[in-house]
């Protein structure tokens, strides 16, 4: 039991049964445009060149895919084609 005290007098507080609890938690959301800088866009760029460079035929292509990992995604370009799949990209 607890006394508490307040402005309409002494009150006798006992608690009897408790429902159930429930965890509290705060939720945030940041949203912001993040850029490459030129140093990274440079970097990704010489790496893509040098892949393509290196790997001309689809057996070589498939088998550096293979070898560092990478996640090799298609896509159907024609000549109409205006914009292509925005991919996402994981970050790690």
């Amino acid at each position: 039991m607890q006394v508490v005290n307040t402005q309409f007098g002494v009150h006798l507080i006992q608690v009897t049964k408790r429902g159930p609890t429930n965890k509290n938690v705060q939720l945030a959301v940041i949203d912001r445009v993040i850029a490459p800088s030129s140093q990274t866009y440079q970097l990704t760029y010489s790496q893509a060149s040098k892949f393509v460079s290196e790997n001309q035929d689809e057996k070589k292509f498939n088998a550096a895919v293979t070898a560092q990992g990478l996640n090799k995604r298609l896509a159907e370009v024609r000549e109409t084609t205006r914009k292509f799949p925005d991919w996402k990209i994981p970050v790690y």
